[in-house]
């Protein structure tokens, strides 16, 4: 059991010769000892000396004491937590300053754990332990919500847990530091400029993560669906080491199919946490009253909670927007936001040597050539970093010449290894949502998921709707997909599937190798559209890209790449 009434990480208790244990604050509270301490500030134990009353008293570090903004928020928290009012909310009570003059804050003494431990050390939740949890925070943020304060950071490490009555989770949620206030006349009075993000990141939603000014109650309600999403599973619906492919995530990727996970759980559930998670506010629940309603259909659900043994993790799936152009060259399926198994690399791709850079052009060259690889040329065409005033020709990998030694004879077609009973978890949808889905030209349900059989051969899927350009690319059942179709408004019918040709299978003479000749002989052009979208329309597998015509400098390059991931993070959403 944690005492606490603080929402910053408690690394390890203090050591009690602290020069403020002991001291007495405004003749009222006597600081008995530190419980711990965070990255901005500690927390200690006191008393109040007249009525005997434990109280938790937290400060801010000295080297932040004085820094305005941090003092700013600090008051915040406290004006926040007393305005509102809410038994699920920590109680402020007190606040004043040491000698030195730097603020202290007087909050109710907290006996408990924070929710994070109860997901680390547990995994996931039970399926009505964390509605009961919800169903608080809800109530809390509800209260919030009336009095104009959004929070902004919620996460399970601002939800502590308590045992009041017959209750071992009641809730108090915690650290109103970064809330932000919205006066009568709907404008907001926050702590930030426009540009600036603040919160944890795995819990933003994409409006705060791309730093925007009029975000609105409706964040905190995203926070909720990653919150609901990550006691169920065990893991962030995003989750990246590089925080901006995770902010890229976040803002484009639609979140992975909550019953990959827990196929236990019911189809209802996973399209709520959907709905929590839209990347348009409008299409959130617009209230938490209304979350907490649409939950109640799931409290009679008995679970013991068990995640799917063949289910990724999260923190391997790739952004489809960087594999879009992979698709062409064999392996990574533009549409699946999950990467494929390691097996399924080309073995015959060349390795390439690095000589240890002297200086730092040798390695923005290898991060270009990596962005390129996973489906950056098409979005640094888009955003001019490779732009030229007259594009030259692609450069075209010379046709085999056959020789009279060369010359083998044609065999019969021989069969790829089959696929087995392996299945594989597919997942589709649509902007706008209400499309129609074909699966070879079979009607099925706007959102599609199920286990499909694998198989090598792409299935054919066409989205349509009345006033947008009807869309048909193929599906990949290799892998796992999570795919999202996007249609454009317009008309007419926009096919992306990949061109292939009668291929047939020779056998060497010499070697007894096989080896896989196309049918046609002439190399066909490489469009202009083909070269950005990474496809070809002739045979050829393996296209080769021209040079940029101008040679980049150190400079030119770090503000090549400094302007590809401008525009990877510049998303309207």
């Amino acid at each position: 059991m944690v005492a606490t009434a603080m929402s910053e990480e408690l690394l390890q208790p203090a050591a009690q010769d602290d020069p403020k244990v002991g001291m007495v604050l405004q003749d009222r509270y006597r600081i008995v000892r530190k419980i711990g301490e965070g990255g901005m500030g500690a927390v200690y134990e006191g008393e109040h000396v007249l009525i005997k009353r434990r109280v938790a008293i937290k400060c801010l570090h000295s080297q932040f004491a004085t820094n305005p903004e941090i003092v700013a928020r600090f008051h915040r928290e406290a004006l926040a937590a007393t305005s509102i009012g809410h038994q699920n909310i920590i109680e402020v009570t007190d606040m004043g300053r040491f000698d030195d003059g730097s603020v202290f804050m007087v909050l109710e003494f907290l006996l408990g754990r924070d929710w994070s431990d109860d997901i680390d050390n547990h995994g996931a939740q039970p399926l009505q332990k964390t509605l009961h949890i919800l169903d608080q925070v809800c109530d809390a943020l509800a209260a919030a919500h009336a009095k104009g304060i959004i929070h902004r950071d919620l996460k399970p490490e601002n939800i502590f847990l308590i045992e009041r009555g017959s209750d071992p989770d009641f809730v108090k949620v915690l650290d109103f530091g970064i809330s932000k206030f919205k006066d009568s006349a709907g404008g907001g009075k926050g702590m930030t400029q426009t540009g600036t993000t603040l919160g944890t990141p795995y819990y933003m939603a994409p409006e705060q993560a791309q730093g925007k000014k009029d975000i609105d109650n409706r964040a905190d309600i995203y926070s909720l669906g990653v919150i609901l999403f990550q006691a169920l599973t065990g893991q962030y619906p995003f989750d990246d080491e590089s925080y901006p492919m995770l902010v890229l995530k976040i803002c484009t990727e639609p979140p992975p199919p909550l019953r990959m996970y827990r196929p236990d759980l019911p189809e209802e559930l996973e399209l709520l946490i959907a709905k929590l998670l839209a990347k348009n506010p409008n299409e959130r629940f617009a209230d938490c009253a209304s979350l907490k309603a649409a939950l109640q259909q799931f409290r009679a659900i008995q679970d013991t909670p068990e995640v799917a043994a063949d289910a990724p993790s999260t923190a391997n799936m790739q952004s489809s927007l960087l594999t879009g152009a992979a698709q062409s060259q064999g392996d990574v399926p533009a549409q699946s936001g999950i990467r494929p198994p390691a097996t399924a690399a080309h073995e015959s791709a060349p390795e390439v040597p690095i000589a240890p850079p002297s200086s730092k052009v040798p390695l923005i060259i290898a991060a270009v050539v990596v962005l390129l690889a996973l489906g950056g040329v098409g979005i640094a065409a888009a955003t001019g970093a490779f732009s030229s005033p007259e594009p030259q020709a692609p450069i075209l990998p010379p046709m085999p010449v056959a020789t009279g030694e060369q010359e083998t004879a044609p065999v019969a077609e021989e069969e790829e290894e089959p696929l087995g009973e392996e299945r594989v978890w597919v997942r589709i949808d649509t902007e706008p949502s209400d499309a129609e889905l074909f699966l070879d030209g079979d009607r099925i349900a706007n959102p599609f998921q199920a286990r499909m059989p694998a198989q090598r051969e792409p299935r054919r899927i066409e989205a349509r709707k009345e006033g947008y350009v009807t869309q048909i690319q193929d599906l990949s059942l290799r892998w796992e997909q999570n795919l999202t179709i996007r249609l454009e408004e317009g008309s007419g019918t926009d096919d992306r599937r990949e061109q292939r040709t009668t291929r047939r299978r020779r056998r060497s003479r010499s070697g007894g190798g096989t080896a896989a000749m196309s049918g046609s002989t002439e190399p066909a052009a490489m469009t202009e559209s083909s070269m950005s979208s990474g496809t070809t329309t002739s045979g050829s597998s393996e296209p080769t890209m021209a040079e940029p015509a101008a040679t980049m400098t150190e400079a030119t390059m770090e503000s090549s790449m400094s302007t590809m991931m401008n525009g990877l993070l510049d998303i309207n959403i």
